[in-house]
């Protein structure tokens, strides 16, 4: 049963008001963030509870239609008035930050930005999409032409019960083929930044980069020529997510002159096994130079 608004009424109507102020939810949320060795992030606390590809909800907007219903998912904003909103934000020069998850709402996106780079020659705005599960492979070399940076949940790329239950048996062969398609875009010249849907699910970056560079799931590995090198994740999860929050000069590497964030781990990272890696433990986090974080014994 897909969720909808009166649904959404009828749960606020019977749950309980929660008793946890706003800046005790965000002093724990920060907690459990610099647990994970998390120093900084975006949140833009945006978006639908209806936004999904799963059967039976297929809200994603595609390209191609759904096969079992014909129907190419829902459009929630229009592409008209959302190119032109792009525009005026682009012209601020204020960071866009999109949540696209069919290949459909990743092309009109692109397209949105490209009309506003066009518009002001303003190139140096590290616009970004997040999500992109599916992908057409005509998108791919835009985003490095655009510089547009692709942030991506890649804890959710393994083939299991979801991708091949739910997605896989519904949407074209090449939309699976290009799910999550992180080698890709970078290959094309795109920056991946690593990122979560927490609390939606797990914000630990250890766990996501396993599976970024093994793409295993219960059901075997999904596309495994989209695969990604330790190498990469760290630095998706480190400079590029700062470049993700225009904060590159200040964060996201080891740098004279930069912020000290920095976090200390009970194994290498580095070299390491794959299934070594997403057992990763945080002894201690510091954020500009001042210890926020330390492992109990």
């Amino acid at each position: 049963m897909e969720l909808n608004s009166e649904a959404g009424v009828f749960f606020t109507d019977v749950i309980p008001a929660s008793t946890i102020g706003s800046l005790d939810a965000l002093a724990a949320g920060t907690k459990h963030l610099n647990s994970l060795g998390i120093t900084a992030w975006m949140d833009p606390a945006a978006g639908s509870t209806e936004d999904g590809m799963n059967n039976p909800t297929q809200t994603a907007s595609m390209l191609a239609p759904y096969k079992n219903s014909g129907l190419s998912g829902s459009q929630m904003v229009d592409p008209q008035k959302f190119k032109q909103f792009v525009i005026a934000a682009d012209r601020g020069k204020l960071l866009i930050h999109v949540h696209a998850i069919g290949d459909r709402a990743v092309t009109e996106t692109l397209d949105a930005i490209a009309a506003a780079r066009m518009a002001h020659k303003n190139s140096d705005v590290p616009h970004s999409i997040t999500h992109l599960q599916c992908v057409q492979p005509s998108d791919l070399t835009r985003f490095k032409d655009l510089n547009v940076l692709a942030s991506m949940q890649l804890l959710w790329a393994t083939a299991d019960n979801y991708t091949d239950g739910l997605v896989k048996p519904y949407i074209q062969e090449n939309a699976y083929t290009y799910m999550y398609p992180a080698h890709s875009i970078m290959a094309h010249g795109g920056m991946i930044c690593g990122a979560s849907d927490w609390p939606v699910s797990s914000a630990n970056p250890f766990e996501a980069i396993y599976v970024a560079e093994t793409r295993k799931g219960e059901n075997g590995v999904l596309n495994p020529s989209e695969i990604m090198s330790r190498k990469d994740m760290l630095q998706a999860y480190t400079l590029h997510a700062a470049r993700a929050i225009l904060r590159e000069k200040e964060i996201g590497s080891l740098d004279v002159g930069k912020q000290a964030d920095l976090i200390v781990l009970d194994r290498d990272v580095l070299n390491g096994s794959s299934d070594s890696i997403r057992n990763t433990k945080v002894l201690w986090t510091m954020v500009n130079g001042k210890i926020v974080y330390q492992r109990s014994p």
